[in-house]
């Protein structure tokens, strides 16, 4: 098993997101009667995710559909949201919500770079591997199950606001910058930490959120300016502006219901 999913493994195991009780992987023989299915061998480091939590992820990524028994659907349902615009090659191994997906080329590599569609859009990478992704998405998860279990460090309306943006498929994490500030949050680009946006509930109406887009201009903490602000938003105009300071080249998108 590759050193970076394994540590994976270990760090979702370790933060209680996937106890022996809720996780369930595939046997070698149902992986290698899929790829029959498929006419094609999967990836090394995805068939290690598979067999590991192919089944039953736990609580990883709950709202996401990944498991092992809807791969077959989804090839087809992925297809179906992108019509055209999936290549002939991708491989969907992720539908977030039924507006968008996240797949890798077949026979591009034992760790193949990741690709993410949304309705409406088209395929665009994430500029990271698929080993590179879990990890991400593993940190991801960690932090918003921290924010979850420990309700006095922030506020609902920053949990639901997380929960909607589904950091992990868009290449965004959560930085601790603003910990001690109940009703604000800062999100960032995982490759680019100090690129970041200042988000606030404080004093709002429900999904309404005032927020910064912040540019680092030097080494220090405080070595940053402003390029754009929202005072009273909603979440639509909240991602557009997310989007376009964090990463635009991932387009236009349409945003989950409220929860």
């Amino acid at each position: 098993m590759s050193a970076t999913i394994a540590s994976s493994l270990q760090r979702l195991r370790s933060a209680g997101l996937t106890p022996p009780d809720r996780t369930r992987g595939c046997s070698g023989e149902e992986v290698a009667h899929l790829e029959s299915k498929l006419g094609f061998r999967l990836p090394a480091t995805y068939r290690e995710f598979l067999l590991a939590l192919g089944h039953d992820p736990g609580s990883f990524m709950v709202g996401s559909d990944f498991s092992f028994d809807r791969l077959l659907d989804l090839q087809v349902e992925a297809r179906a949201l992108a019509r055209e615009g999936a290549p002939r090659t991708a491989f969907p191994f992720l539908m977030h919500q039924g507006y968008e997906f996240l797949f890798f080329m077949v026979g591009d590599d034992e760790d193949p770079q990741v690709h993410r569609f949304e309705e409406g859009g088209t395929g665009a990478p994430l500029g990271m591997t698929f080993s590179a992704w879990f990890a991400m998405a593993t940190e991801d998860e960690i932090r918003l199950s921290r924010l979850s279990r420990a309700s006095v460090q922030k506020d609902s309306s920053i949990i639901r606001l997380v929960e909607r943006l589904s950091l992990g498929a868009r290449g965004w994490t959560e930085t601790d910058t603003w910990d001690g500030d109940l009703c604000a949050v800062g999100l960032a680009r995982s490759d680019d930490p100090r690129r970041c946006v200042y988000v606030s509930t404080w004093k709002r109406a429900r999904d309404r959120y005032y927020y910064e887009c912040e540019t680092p201009t030097g080494p220090g903490a405080t070595d940053y300016e402003v390029t754009e602000r929202g005072e009273d938003v909603d979440f639509e105009m909240l991602l557009r502006a997310m989007e376009r300071h964090l990463g635009g080249e991932y387009g236009t998108t349409s945003a989950p219901p409220a929860q």
